[in-house]
Protein backbone atom coordinates (compact mmCIF):
# COMPACT_ATOMS: atom_id res chain seq x y z
CA UNK A 1 0.00 0.00 0.00
CA UNK A 2 1.01 3.31 -0.84
CA UNK A 3 -0.58 5.67 1.95
CA UNK A 4 -3.61 5.53 4.08
CA UNK A 5 -6.10 7.77 4.67
CA UNK A 6 -5.98 10.18 7.97
CA UNK A 7 -8.39 12.67 9.74
CA UNK A 8 -7.50 15.37 11.08
CA UNK A 9 -10.61 17.76 12.57
CA UNK A 10 -13.17 15.86 10.57
CA UNK A 11 -11.26 16.65 7.49
CA UNK A 12 -9.30 13.59 5.35
CA UNK A 13 -6.17 13.50 3.91
CA UNK A 14 -3.90 10.81 2.53
CA UNK A 15 -0.60 10.10 5.14
CA UNK A 16 2.41 8.32 3.74
CA UNK A 17 5.02 7.02 6.20
CA UNK A 18 7.12 9.64 6.02
CA UNK A 19 4.48 13.30 5.61
CA UNK A 20 1.41 13.58 4.52
CA UNK A 21 0.27 13.76 1.15
CA UNK A 22 -2.66 15.54 1.06
CA UNK A 23 -4.19 19.24 2.69
CA UNK A 24 -7.13 17.69 5.06
CA UNK A 25 -9.75 19.73 3.23
CA UNK A 26 -11.67 16.83 2.07
CA UNK A 27 -14.60 15.19 3.38
CA UNK A 28 -14.24 11.48 2.61
CA UNK A 29 -11.57 9.78 0.66
CA UNK A 30 -12.27 6.15 -0.73
CA UNK A 31 -11.00 3.76 -3.39
CA UNK A 32 -12.35 0.71 -5.06
CA UNK A 33 -11.02 -2.68 -4.77
CA UNK A 34 -11.20 -5.62 -7.09
CA UNK A 35 -14.15 -7.29 -5.58
CA UNK A 36 -16.08 -3.87 -5.65
CA UNK A 37 -16.30 -3.16 -2.17
CA UNK A 38 -15.10 0.50 -0.79
CA UNK A 39 -11.79 0.58 0.93
CA UNK A 40 -9.29 3.47 2.46
CA UNK A 41 -5.90 1.41 1.09
CA UNK A 42 -4.74 2.68 -1.79
CA UNK A 43 -2.01 2.43 -4.22
CA UNK A 44 0.29 4.78 -6.17
CA UNK A 45 -0.91 4.10 -9.85
CA UNK A 46 -4.93 4.74 -9.15
CA UNK A 47 -7.19 7.85 -8.53
CA UNK A 48 -8.63 8.51 -5.57
CA UNK A 49 -12.25 9.84 -4.73
CA UNK A 50 -12.75 12.10 -2.70
CA UNK A 51 -15.72 13.96 -1.33
CA UNK A 52 -16.11 17.76 -0.83
CA UNK A 53 -19.35 19.01 0.29
CA UNK A 54 -22.14 17.36 -1.95
CA UNK A 55 -19.77 16.93 -5.01
CA UNK A 56 -17.11 14.35 -5.96
CA UNK A 57 -13.95 14.54 -7.64
CA UNK A 58 -10.91 12.45 -8.30
CA UNK A 59 -7.38 13.33 -6.92
CA UNK A 60 -4.17 11.62 -6.86
CA UNK A 61 -1.73 10.44 -4.29
CA UNK A 62 0.21 13.69 -4.20
CA UNK A 63 -2.16 15.80 -4.01
CA UNK A 64 -2.88 17.04 -7.35
CA UNK A 65 -6.84 17.13 -7.92
CA UNK A 66 -7.58 15.65 -11.14
CA UNK A 67 -11.12 16.77 -11.83
CA UNK A 68 -13.45 19.55 -10.43
CA UNK A 69 -15.64 18.28 -7.85
CA UNK A 70 -19.06 18.88 -10.17
CA UNK A 71 -19.84 14.91 -10.33
CA UNK A 72 -22.74 13.17 -8.09
CA UNK A 73 -21.74 9.94 -8.39
CA UNK A 74 -17.94 8.19 -9.35
CA UNK A 75 -17.68 4.27 -10.43
CA UNK A 76 -14.19 2.91 -10.99
CA UNK A 77 -14.72 0.58 -13.83
CA UNK A 78 -12.70 -1.78 -15.17
CA UNK A 79 -9.63 0.70 -16.18
CA UNK A 80 -11.72 3.86 -17.02
CA UNK A 81 -14.04 5.83 -14.89
CA UNK A 82 -17.74 6.44 -15.37
CA UNK A 83 -18.60 10.28 -13.70
CA UNK A 84 -21.98 10.99 -13.22
CA UNK A 85 -23.15 15.26 -13.87
CA UNK A 86 -26.37 16.44 -14.27
CA UNK A 87 -27.75 12.20 -14.25
CA UNK A 88 -25.70 11.29 -17.36
CA UNK A 89 -22.42 9.43 -17.42
CA UNK A 90 -19.03 10.07 -19.00
CA UNK A 91 -16.08 8.09 -19.24
CA UNK A 92 -12.72 9.28 -18.01
CA UNK A 93 -9.04 7.50 -17.70
CA UNK A 94 -7.03 7.39 -14.70
CA UNK A 95 -5.85 10.79 -15.27
CA UNK A 96 -8.77 12.23 -15.49
CA UNK A 97 -9.40 12.95 -19.10
CA UNK A 98 -12.67 12.44 -20.52
CA UNK A 99 -12.63 10.27 -23.20
CA UNK A 100 -16.43 10.49 -23.90
CA UNK A 101 -18.19 13.47 -22.59
CA UNK A 102 -21.77 13.54 -20.45
CA UNK A 103 -23.58 11.31 -22.62
CA UNK A 104 -24.56 7.67 -20.93
CA UNK A 105 -27.38 6.67 -18.33
CA UNK A 106 -25.48 4.17 -17.23
CA UNK A 107 -22.09 2.08 -17.36
CA UNK A 108 -21.15 -1.62 -16.78
CA UNK A 109 -17.85 -3.29 -17.24
CA UNK A 110 -17.70 -6.94 -17.50
CA UNK A 111 -15.02 -9.18 -19.41
CA UNK A 112 -13.01 -5.88 -20.80
CA UNK A 113 -15.79 -4.51 -21.95
CA UNK A 114 -18.11 -1.54 -21.17
CA UNK A 115 -21.53 -1.95 -22.22
CA UNK A 116 -23.32 1.73 -22.02
CA UNK A 117 -26.79 3.17 -21.94
CA UNK A 118 -28.23 6.24 -23.72
CA UNK A 119 -32.04 7.18 -23.52
CA UNK A 120 -32.82 3.72 -22.31
CA UNK A 121 -30.88 1.91 -25.52
CA UNK A 122 -27.44 0.39 -25.16
CA UNK A 123 -24.05 0.16 -26.99
CA UNK A 124 -20.70 -1.33 -26.61
CA UNK A 125 -17.97 0.86 -25.54
CA UNK A 126 -13.84 0.17 -26.60
CA UNK A 127 -11.28 1.47 -24.29
CA UNK A 128 -8.65 0.56 -27.09
CA UNK A 129 -10.65 2.15 -29.94
CA UNK A 130 -12.12 5.04 -27.68
CA UNK A 131 -15.14 4.93 -29.61
CA UNK A 132 -18.31 2.95 -29.85
CA UNK A 133 -18.11 -0.58 -31.30
CA UNK A 134 -22.32 -0.65 -31.11
CA UNK A 135 -24.08 2.28 -31.75
CA UNK A 136 -26.46 2.80 -28.64
CA UNK A 137 -29.44 1.81 -30.40
CA UNK A 138 -30.33 -1.60 -29.20
CA UNK A 139 -32.62 -2.53 -26.69
CA UNK A 140 -30.81 -4.70 -24.55
CA UNK A 141 -26.80 -6.18 -24.76
CA UNK A 142 -25.94 -9.37 -22.69
CA UNK A 143 -22.23 -11.04 -22.89
CA UNK A 144 -22.36 -14.57 -23.95
CA UNK A 145 -18.85 -16.77 -24.01
CA UNK A 146 -17.96 -19.42 -26.45
CA UNK A 147 -15.20 -21.79 -28.07
CA UNK A 148 -14.35 -22.53 -31.49
CA UNK A 149 -11.85 -25.75 -30.75
CA UNK A 150 -13.80 -28.24 -28.98
CA UNK A 151 -10.88 -30.46 -28.24
CA UNK A 152 -9.71 -27.42 -25.87
CA UNK A 153 -12.98 -26.62 -23.58
CA UNK A 154 -10.40 -25.04 -20.86
CA UNK A 155 -8.21 -22.36 -23.09
CA UNK A 156 -10.32 -21.15 -26.17
CA UNK A 157 -13.44 -19.07 -24.10
CA UNK A 158 -14.06 -16.30 -26.13
CA UNK A 159 -16.92 -13.96 -25.49
CA UNK A 160 -19.64 -12.26 -27.96
CA UNK A 161 -22.51 -9.88 -27.56
CA UNK A 162 -26.06 -10.72 -27.89
CA UNK A 163 -28.11 -8.02 -28.99
CA UNK A 164 -31.84 -7.00 -29.25
CA UNK A 165 -33.21 -5.00 -31.63
CA UNK A 166 -36.63 -3.93 -32.64
CA UNK A 167 -37.22 -7.27 -31.38
CA UNK A 168 -35.09 -9.37 -33.23
CA UNK A 169 -31.73 -10.76 -31.63
CA UNK A 170 -28.33 -11.06 -33.03
CA UNK A 171 -25.19 -11.64 -31.91
CA UNK A 172 -21.35 -9.49 -32.64
CA UNK A 173 -17.93 -9.84 -31.85
CA UNK A 174 -15.51 -8.61 -29.76
CA UNK A 175 -14.75 -5.92 -32.43
CA UNK A 176 -18.71 -4.80 -33.21
CA UNK A 177 -18.45 -7.39 -36.34
CA UNK A 178 -21.60 -9.23 -37.37
CA UNK A 179 -21.60 -12.81 -36.47
CA UNK A 180 -25.65 -13.16 -36.82
CA UNK A 181 -27.84 -10.35 -37.82
CA UNK A 182 -30.45 -9.06 -35.67
CA UNK A 183 -33.18 -10.81 -37.52
CA UNK A 184 -34.21 -14.07 -35.09
CA UNK A 185 -36.95 -14.12 -32.75
CA UNK A 186 -34.92 -15.75 -30.39
CA UNK A 187 -31.24 -17.33 -29.88
CA UNK A 188 -29.81 -19.66 -27.64
CA UNK A 189 -26.44 -20.90 -26.91
CA UNK A 190 -25.89 -24.28 -28.24
CA UNK A 191 -24.02 -26.62 -25.43
CA UNK A 192 -21.93 -29.41 -26.46
CA UNK A 193 -19.08 -31.62 -24.42
CA UNK A 194 -15.37 -32.16 -24.16
CA UNK A 195 -14.11 -34.79 -21.56
CA UNK A 196 -17.36 -34.48 -19.54
CA UNK A 197 -16.98 -30.88 -19.67
CA UNK A 198 -19.94 -28.75 -21.18
CA UNK A 199 -18.63 -25.72 -23.34
CA UNK A 200 -20.97 -23.25 -25.54
CA UNK A 201 -19.72 -23.76 -29.62
CA UNK A 202 -22.48 -21.91 -31.44
CA UNK A 203 -26.50 -21.06 -31.46
CA UNK A 204 -29.61 -22.37 -31.61
CA UNK A 205 -31.73 -20.05 -33.62
CA UNK A 206 -35.47 -19.39 -34.38
CA UNK A 207 -36.99 -17.98 -37.68
CA UNK A 208 -40.46 -17.53 -38.58
CA UNK A 209 -41.37 -19.80 -36.06
CA UNK A 210 -38.71 -22.50 -36.84
CA UNK A 211 -35.61 -23.93 -35.82
CA UNK A 212 -32.45 -24.21 -37.02
CA UNK A 213 -28.35 -23.57 -35.77
CA UNK A 214 -25.53 -22.21 -36.09
CA UNK A 215 -21.81 -23.23 -35.05
CA UNK A 216 -18.96 -21.03 -34.72
CA UNK A 217 -15.78 -22.04 -37.20
CA UNK A 218 -18.26 -23.56 -39.52
CA UNK A 219 -19.42 -19.84 -40.24
CA UNK A 220 -22.75 -21.48 -42.01
CA UNK A 221 -26.78 -21.60 -41.20
CA UNK A 222 -28.31 -24.59 -41.43
CA UNK A 223 -32.05 -24.77 -42.59
CA UNK A 224 -35.07 -24.33 -40.24
CA UNK A 225 -37.14 -26.92 -40.38
CA UNK A 226 -38.23 -28.54 -37.08
CA UNK A 227 -40.13 -27.39 -34.68
CA UNK A 228 -37.55 -27.57 -31.97
CA UNK A 229 -34.05 -28.15 -30.99
CA UNK A 230 -32.40 -29.11 -27.41
CA UNK A 231 -29.16 -29.48 -26.90
CA UNK A 232 -28.61 -32.56 -25.18
CA UNK A 233 -24.90 -33.15 -23.83
CA UNK A 234 -21.67 -35.26 -25.64
CA UNK A 235 -22.39 -33.27 -29.30
CA UNK A 236 -26.28 -34.24 -29.14
CA UNK A 237 -28.87 -32.31 -30.89
CA UNK A 238 -32.56 -33.54 -30.23
CA UNK A 239 -35.01 -32.02 -32.87
CA UNK A 240 -38.62 -32.52 -33.52
CA UNK A 241 -40.19 -32.20 -37.31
Amino acid sequence: PYSVVAVLNNKYGLCHFRSAKLNFIYDDLFSKCKDGKFTKIFYENDPIVARRGDFLGLVNADGLELTSFVYSDIHLVGELIAAKKNNKYSLLDKKGVELIPLFFDSVTFENESYIVESDGKYGVYSFNNNALLLPCEYESICQIEYKVEPMFPYDDTKYAFLCVKNGKKGVFDKEGNIILECKYEDIRPLESWCGGVPYYCGYILKQNGRYGWWIHGEGQLSEFPYDSIESHGECYLVVQK
